[in-house]
């Protein structure tokens, strides 16, 4: 018997765009592929709205402006009953606020709430309430997420793991392989990244770290990928370094694939990381990986098989790690090869849509 289609209703509050604003993109195609009935709700002009809009989702544009949003409850309590939802699945924090009460006035049968963020979570009353009452299932990406979830959930509820992906076919990595021999030959290598520019990724120890490595790699480029409110600093601190020749900012990028495909190695040096969207991304255009040994990370790059990990903060093995990657041309093959394969078992998009959808049929059952 195929499993039964749902009417889901997916809020996410954000208006810029980050990995999380990818999932719940990637999820709610992918659901509605598979016959299910999605409506995205999330703020007017956001990136998210537009991009869902473009993929034929029904979008419902609601301000949800803080967590005291009255009228925003109100349309969401409107939205549900209108739209008969049989499942509210929420994806931020201000979301899962303003959809939790939302859901609770109107009575809808299942409430849940994906959980992107490891940093802790306090535990009060409020937080108690959200996550133990007025959910029926706390959803982690990470296991490193997931403990700190557990922390404010009543004995006997558990959250689950269900970690991020991305649609693998999506990915060629074909042509960046046959540049790789060309690139060991004149060691022309470009070093990237894709990231928001704030202290906790750590961009500034790989700017550091990648002026280290230019006596030995005099060709070597730093390219990165994505803004924030650091982008200011971080360019003086490149210009300081005399390494503007070198370091390339271009801002934030729709499609971040044909910058891949540039790339020799992706690097991911989070100060705190739940898991790493960008890490998964780059694995699937078989691009090796050195990343901080921190928060979920260690969850999705095996440390000598698909990338190197590293301490957090410090520049020194970071430049040692990429050093130690570029002199060795057929392990860097090797482990671009590597990712690849995991993205493809353990990260690809049909398994996160089957997951989710064994949640929901065993909540609805429940």
């Amino acid at each position: 018997m195929s499993p039964s289609k749902y009417r889901i209703l997916h809020i996410n509050s954000e208006v810029n765009w980050s990995g999380g604003e990818a999932q719940t993109l990637n999820l709610c195609k992918g659901l509605l592929e598979r016959g299910h009935r999605c409506i995205l709700v999330c703020p007017q002009k956001s990136i998210l709205s537009e991009r869902a809009g473009r993929s034929g989702i029904t979008v419902k544009d609601v301000a949800m402006r803080s967590i005291l949003d009255l009228a925003s409850i109100k349309q969401l309590n409107a939205i549900i009953r209108k739209n008969n939802i049989d499942i509210v699945h929420m994806h931020t924090y201000k979301g899962h606020f303003l959809g939790a009460v939302a859901s609770y006035l109107s009575g809808v049968k299942v409430k849940l709430v994906t959980r992107r963020m490891d940093f802790p979570i306090s535990n009060n009353v409020m937080n108690r309430l959200l996550y133990g009452v007025l959910v029926d299932k706390v959803i982690s990406i990470s296991d490193s997420v997931r403990k700190e979830v557990q922390k404010v959930l009543p004995k006997g509820k558990d959250s689950e793991v269900i970690h991020s992906c991305v649609v693998t076919v999506e990915f060629d990595p074909l042509a960046r392989r046959e540049n790789i021999k060309l690139k060991t030959k004149n060691k022309n290598f470009v070093i990237g990244t894709v990231s928001n520019l704030v202290k906790r990724k750590g961009i500034k120890h790989l700017i550091i770290a990648f002026g280290k490595m230019l006596n030995e790699y005099p060709n070597l480029k730093l390219l990165i990928i994505g803004d924030g409110p650091l982008r200011t600093d971080l360019e003086l601190l490149v210009r300081e370094l005399n390494l503007a020749s070198h370091v390339k900012f271009k801002g934030f990028v729709e499609d971040v694939k044909s910058y891949l495909l540039d790339m020799d190695i992706f690097v991911l040096p989070s100060l705190e990381e739940a898991l790493g969207l960008a890490i998964i991304e780059a694995m699937a255009m078989s691009l090796p990986v050195v990343a901080s040994k921190i928060g979920g990370i260690p969850e999705v790059v095996e440390d000598g098989t698909t990338g190197l990990l590293v301490d957090p903060g410090n520049p020194e093995e970071l430049s040692c790690a990429m050093r130690y990657l570029l002199s060795n041309p057929e392990l860097l093959r090797a482990m671009g090869e590597n990712g690849r394969k995991r993205s493809e078992q353990c990260f690809n998009n049909d398994i996160l849509i089957s997951k989710y959808e064994q949640v929901y049929r065993e909540l609805i059952d429940g």
